[in-house]
């Protein structure tokens, strides 16, 4: 349980970081 809720917190923080760079790509 607490390696399945570590690996969904790192899959957020991935998606996280590549919506951000996703967006400063699309503003710049």
């Amino acid at each position: 349980a607490a390696a399945a809720s570590l690996a969904r917190h790192s899959l957020e923080e991935t998606g996280r970081a590549v919506v951000a760079a996703y967006g400063q790509a699309a503003s710049a």
